[in-house]
C-alpha cells in the first residue's frame, strides 16, 4: 500500500544558479532517515564550480538522475561518482564538483539509521564513496530506473519510502548500544567522557566502542568532536554578533588554540578564512546536515 503523500517540505533555497530542496520522509521511517534532498542545477555558472563538504555525522545513497559530477574523497579523488552511490561516515572536509546540468538526489540518514535499516556496519564505508551495485548488486537498478521516469519529487519520494519500509522490514535490526548513547549525550552540550558514558550504559569500554564504530561508522570519541565542532559553528552562524569566547567555552574546548585548530581539521581553514569564503560565494551549498539534535 502507498505511503500517504505529499510530505512536508522541511527546507527550500534557491540561489541564482540552483535550487536546493529537503523533503521529509513517511512517519514510518523518520526515526532513521532525516530527509531525501534534492540538488538541481539547470544554469550553465554552477557547473565546474568546487563545493566543499563537511564531516556531519551521517551516511548518504546518492543518485544523479541527471548528469555526472566528481567526487573528493580518499578512494575516488577527482573521479566521476558511479550513477548510485553511498558516501560513508566522513572524518575530513571532501567536496563535490558538478560538471554537467545536474539533479541529484541524496537520502541523509540518522546517524544511526543507516544500520539500523540495512543492517550493514557502518563502519565499512568510513571515508568511502561506494557504488551500490558493489553492495547490494542490482536491486536498486529499479528503483533508479523510476525515479529517473518520475515527473516531480514528491512521486520521487513516494517511490524512495516504500522501497526504503520494504528494506527495513526485511533487512533492519535494532541497534545495540549507540542510540541509547547518542539519546544520553544530548543532556551535555559541552561533552563528556567515554567512561561515564559506559558507566551509565553499564557496558565495558571496549565493547561499547566497537559496537558503537559498527553501528555508527566513526568512534564515539570522533562523533563527540564532530558534535561539538558543528554545535560551536551554528552559534558563530545564527548569533549576530557572536562571543567567540564565550562560544568556545559553552562547547567545552579547553581555549582558542584548541578550538583553532579542530576547526582547521574539519575545514581545513581557520574561522576566519571560512566564514569569509562562505560570505563570498553565493553559491556555495552551505548545508552539511547538521542532525545532531536528531535522532
Amino acid at each position: 500500500m502507498p505511503l500517504p503523500s505529499p510530505y512536508p517540505i522541511e527546507y527550500s533555497r534557491d540561489t541564482p544558479s540552483i535550487k536546493f530542496q529537503h523533503i521529509s520522509p513517511s512517519k514510518h521511517l523518520s526515526p532513521y532517515i532525516f530527509a531525501y534532498a534534492f540538488l538541481e542545477s539547470p544554469q550553465g555558472d554552477y557547473i565546474s564550480r568546487y563545493q566543499q563538504l563537511l564531516p556531519a555525522g551521517t551516511i548518504t545513497i546518492n543518485f544523479e538522475l541527471q548528469g555526472q559530477m566528481k567526487g573528493f574523497l580518499p578512494n575516488n579523488y577527482g573521479e566521476l561518482t558511479p550513477s548510485i552511490y553511498l558516501v560513508g561516515q566522513t572524518t575530513v572536509p571532501h567536496g563535490i564538483l558538478p560538471i554537467e546540468e545536474l539533479l541529484h538526489l541524496s537520502i541523509v540518514f540518522f546517524p544511526v539509521g543507516f544500520y539500523t535499516i540495512f543492517g550493514i556496519p557502518a563502519s565499512e564505508f568510513t571515508d568511502k564513496v561506494i557504488a551500490v551495485d558493489n553492495v547490494w548488486g542490482k536491486e536498486w537498478a529499479w528503483l533508479e530506473e523510476q525515479l529517473i521516469e518520475a515527473t516531480d519529487h514528491l512521486s520521487r519520494v513516494n517511490l524512495l519510502n516504500n522501497f526504503l519500509l520494504k528494506q527495513l522490514q526485511i533487512r533492519g535490526i535494532k541497534p545495540f548500544i549507540s542510540d541509547k548513547a547518542i539519546a544520553f549525550w544530548k543532556q551535555f552540550p559541552a561533552g563528556i567522557h567515554i567512561k561515564e558514558t559506559t558507566q551509565h550504559l553499564k557496558i565495558s569500554e571496549r565493547h561499547f566502542r566497537r559496537k558503537f564504530k559498527e553501528e555508527i561508522g566513526i568512534t564515539p570519541k570522533m562523533y563527540l568532536r564532530l558534535k561539538r565542532f558543528h554545535q560551536s559553528l551554528n552559534l558563530i552562524k545564527n548569533t549576530k554578533t557572536p562571543d567567540l569566547s564565550k562560544i568556545i567555552y559553552d562547547c567545552g574546548y579547553f581555549d582558542h588554540a584548541h578550538f583553532s585548530k579542530e576547526f582547521k581539521t574539519f575545514t581545513k581553514l581557520s574561522p576566519r578564512e571560512y566564514f569569509k569564503q562562505q560570505g563570498q560565494n553565493n553559491n556555495q551549498i552551505r548545508e552539511e546536515y547538521v542532525l545532531w539534535n536528531g535522532r
